[in-house]
Formats: C-alpha cells, structure tokens, sequence
C-alpha cells in the first residue's frame, strides 16, 4: 500500500466524484446496465471464439449509440486515456499522451452528444440526456465525462477480464473441462478470473477519518493506493491463493471492482459479458491452448493483452 498525503481533491463530476453519504447522488448515478437477455441479443457471440475486442466493442458502442464505424478511433483513445489514472506516478510523454487522448474522447462525445440532441433514440446516451434530477439536467461536462467512463468501463476493462481469463483457462485445462461438464460453474469461474488476474492493480482512495495499518497511524484525508492484485491473492482470504480454481466457494469475494460507493461502474456488463464469452469459449472448443508462453500485452495502464493467440480443436 503507498501513501501519499494531500488534501483530499474536490469533488468531480465523474463517477469517481460521488459522494456516499449523498442519497441523491447514489440515485443519479444510479447502475444503467440492462439484463443478461439484452446481451445476449445484442452480443450472441457467434464469431471466432478468441474475438475480445468486437465482443466488448460491439456491446458497448450499441448500448451507448456510438456508431459501430467509429471503433477504430476510440480504441487507442482508451487505452491510452486509462494512464491519467496514474497521475504524476506516469512519466510526462505518457502523461502528456494521456492527456491527448483524453481531450480526443471529449471532442468525440462533445459532437455525438450535439448530434444526439437533435434526434434522440433507445440507446443510453440519449438517455443521459434526457436524465432530469430534481428538474436539473445534466451538465455538458457531466455528460461527455460520464460517457467517456461508460466507454472504458464497458471495453477496455472488460477485454482485459475475458483475455486473462482465456489465458488462465489455456494454462488450466482442468479446470476449462470443469466448464464444460458443469457450464453452470461459469459465473463462478468468471469471479474467479477477476479475482487470479484481474486487469486493474490498484485504486485510489482517500481516508474519511484516521486509520491504523501496519502499527502506523494514517491520517484522515489521505491519498491511499490499495494494491488489488495484493489483496486477491491473500492467503488470510483465498487458501492457495496462486492456484486457480473455477469451483472456489468464496470467489466473489476479490476486490478486482473496487467497492462501495466507488464501486466499478461496468461491474454488472463486465460479469455478463464475461460469462457470456467464457461460456461460449469452453462450451465449442476443445484442447484450448496458448500459442505462445508469452503474451503481448496492450498499450493501456491495465493488464490487457494486446493480442492473445490460441489453437483449439473445435467442439
């Protein structure tokens, strides 16, 4: 866990800026994701088993409106705007190309969002602009902002989950035929993923009231790293903690989302998401296997893989 002490920053208009203690905020931004029945419609998964990123892409960009033509621009966009979330800790070139992508995405969704206004239709973006709390509507910049944090939860991350699944499942082939004989395993063994190789390492808080760690006394307002990827793998919560395993009793319980107020916004389309393209992978493949040892992992500051080749004997 790393410190860094500093006032705690102002409230922002992003998901991250909620406000717990606030009824009217944990209402306004409230889980817009829909039933696994709608991703099955929209996402049946019938291609290339290995295809991640038209599976994420193409779920996202429905559920938001973003025209399917469009994925080509907003793909490195996002994965470049995810190291902003390392602030200072990133090098400046990577800061500064951080920063491009970020102003890309807004001018991006500035223009839809333009676009949409004039004719609105059943997707979520046009939802957000209509979204009303006590009369009020939402700022541009709450919106581009909120848009922006959909896109990402809803792709980068997700394909981060499914590729580091594929790869356990590869380097695990027991545990794939586990899924095979009992498909009703795959919840569990998507939460089990998260929990073995989730793609995000750490999360920011800051510290409400003073805590103890570690026999050291941190002080309210704070800044703490929580290292995720450490707390997955504690053997006090996860017995043989570095073995994967579809069938573990208690692993919903990582911490891969976050938690709490701040809890990650795409958790419920990464789950069905997940579950979806993992039940399908093992259901028609038989002697998955990676085609190489190592894996090229992608330009994002999450554990994406950039490209995941496998060889599979079709069931």
């Amino acid at each position: 866990m790393a410190l860094q002490t500093a006032p705690a920053p102002e409230r922002d208009p992003s998901f991250h800026g909620i406000d717990p203690t606030s009824a009217r905020d944990l209402e306004r931004y409230a889980d817009p994701f829909p039933s696994i029945h709608h991703l099955r419609r929209v996402a049946p998964v019938n291609e290339t088993p290995i295809g991640l990123w038209r599976l994420s892409s193409t779920l996202i960009c429905e559920m938001l409106g973003v025209p399917a033509a469009d994925r080509e621009r907003f793909t490195l966009w996002t994965a470049h705007a995810t190291h902003a979330l390392a602030g200072t800790m990133a090098p400046p070139d990577v800061q500064a190309r951080a920063q491009n992508a970020a102003m890309s995405l807004a001018g991006y969704f500035t223009d839809l969002i333009e676009e949409r206004r004039k004719s609105k239709t059943d997707d979520l973006l046009s939802e957000l602009i209509r979204a009303e709390e006590e009369g009020d509507r939402l700022s541009h910049s709450e919106l581009v902002v909120q848009s922006i944090g959909l896109l990402i939860a809803g792709f980068e991350t997700t394909i981060g989950l499914i590729g580091n699944g594929v790869a356990a499942l590869a380097r695990n082939p027991r545990e794939a035929e586990k899924l095979r004989a009992r498909p009703e395993l795959v919840p569990n063994a998507v939460e089990e993923c998260l929990r073995y190789e989730g793609p995000i390492g750490m999360t920011l808080r800051v510290l409400h009231e003073d805590a103890s760690f570690g026999g050291r006394t941190i002080p309210r307002d704070t800044e703490v790293w929580a290292i995720l990827w450490g707390a997955n793998r504690d053997p006090a919560m996860f017995p043989d903690p570095d073995r994967f395993d579809v069938e573990r009793s208690n692993a919903r319980e990582h911490l891969a989302f976050g938690g709490g107020a701040h809890l990650c916004l795409g958790a419920h389309l990464a789950r069905m998401e997940g579950q979806v393209a993992i039940g399908a992978l093992t259901a028609r493949t038989r002697e998955l296997a990676l085609a190489s040892d190592e894996i090229a992992w992608g330009a994002s500051l999450f554990r994406v893989p950039g490209a995941l080749p496998v060889t599979f004997r079709p069931a």
